[in-house]
């Protein structure tokens, strides 16, 4: 599974907004440049974590330290995730934008929250969190739909110039998947529960056309 840590869970980032990606499929290939920006109700949201629990499979791989995670932890995250997406949405209220790529049901999601950052303390900037696709829908490029969208997005708000996101250093996979998406690593560097971490960014558009 891609992930992507968080900025703001290493204390280095505080959220002004979220901007939430999420991949739809109706049973047919999905062009990438189908997907629609449109803010999400708490009602799909609800649905998504829903969708978490009864499509992840008792036992989940985490490929930054490779042990196995047993289904509590899973269900803790999503729970997490829900939470934070309640809280924010409180705060900031209906304004707010989220990004959501739907039809029948959600396959894939990214997270995008906007803030100052101690890294960059001259700028506004969006970090990158919770890449995450459903266990069978994996290997099919949802991910990188949202991520790319979910970026290419961030850097068209105004005074937005960089995407941050936070890379286990030992996650081969997370750091080729980014990279090919245009994110560079940076010489930011942290331990989050004593994983090697590096911030990488992105600053320039990402498109949404698929590679060859």
């Amino acid at each position: 599974m891609l992930t992507a840590g968080s900025a703001g869970s290493a204390g280095h980032f505080w959220s002004r907004g979220v901007l939430l990606v999420m991949v739809g499929w109706s049973g047919c290939w999905l062009p990438w440049n189908f997907l629609t920006v449109r803010q999400v109700s708490i009602e799909e949201a609800a649905e998504w974590l829903v969708t978490v629990l009864k499509e992840e499979p008792e036992d989940i791989r985490d490929n930054v330290d490779g042990k196995q995670m047993g289904r509590p932890l899973a269900v803790d995250s999503a729970v997490r995730w829900m939470t934070s997406f309640e809280s924010s949405r409180s705060k900031y209220g209906p304004a707010t934008p989220f990004v959501v790529a739907s039809e029948d049901r959600f396959l894939s999601h990214c997270c995008v929250r906007f803030g100052e950052t101690q890294l960059y303390p001259d700028e506004v900037v969006s970090a990158l969190g919770v890449v995450y696709t459903i266990p069978q829908e994996r290997q099919k490029g949802w991910a990188k739909a949202c991520v790319r969208a979910a970026t290419d997005f961030a850097l068209k708000q105004p005074g937005i110039k960089r995407v941050v996101l936070l890379v286990a250093d030992r996650n081969l996979e997370a750091r080729k998947f980014y990279e090919s998406l245009g994110f560079t690593p940076s010489s930011h560097t942290l331990l989050n529960n004593d994983i090697p971490m590096t911030f990488w960014t992105a600053q320039l558009g990402i498109g949404n056309e698929p590679e060859s």
